[in-house]
């Protein structure tokens, strides 16, 4: 998996889809949580959304895969950080690290996400093994008057060198746990035991 070469998601920084999040989440989340988002009086006024950077963990709705469903891993996710191959099938999230929150910034310009796998561990005995996968990101705003870069192709000088064509504004570390399928009595345990309710914060 160390072996295999970074890949890029590109994405222009619209407001829209972070404006979408806010809206999404506004019937859970209490109001001091959720951004402001300033409402331009026309979207091609020179200083549309120029201040207005990121909010915190909204870069989750940009630099979406560019995959066909067939592509994808039976459960939807993205096959280039899964140990292919094996019976190690089950995904889960196991931590992440962000720095950098404020870079990037709402206002319509072109940005890169490059997206290495930085370190592979197995834990565990054989038939009961976790693979941990560290996924390291570098979030870019593209530079116009830097080199040239063609989006339909991964050039090689820009994955050796992205800062040479942008400013990296954010880097992301995600930790992600590979393990086997449950049996289907594992799975009949799982459903018996007693549900544990998460319950939001009281209006």
């Amino acid at each position: 998996m160390l072996a295999r070469p970074p890949q890029i998601h590109t994405d222009i920084m619209d407001p829209t889809n972070s404006r979408l999040l806010t809206k999404a989440l506004s019937e859970f989340l209490p109001e001091e949580c959720l951004p402001r988002h300033e409402m331009p009086q026309s979207v091609a006024s020179p200083s549309f959304c120029r201040s207005t950077h990121l909010p915190p963990g909204h870069h989750l709705v940009y630099f979406p895969l560019a995959l066909r469903s067939s592509e994808l891993c039976p459960d939807g996710t993205d096959p280039y950080h899964s140990p292919r191959r094996t019976p190690l099938t089950r995904r889960m999230w196991a931590g992440g690290l962000i720095q950098g929150f404020s870079g990037l910034k709402l206002d319509g310009s072109a940005a890169a996400c490059v997206e290495r796998i930085a370190d592979v561990q197995v834990h565990g005995a054989v038939g009961s093994e976790k693979i941990f996968v560290v996924v390291h990101r570098e979030y870019l705003t593209m530079d116009p008057s830097g080199p040239k870069f063609d989006y339909g192709k991964r050039r090689r000088g820009f994955l050796e060198n992205p800062s040479q064509h942008g400013r990296v504004e954010t880097v992301e570390r995600r930790t992600l746990v590979f393990m086997r399928e449950p049996s289907d009595e594992e799975k009949k345990l799982n459903v018996e035991k007693e549900q544990k309710i998460v319950r939001g914060r009281s209006q």
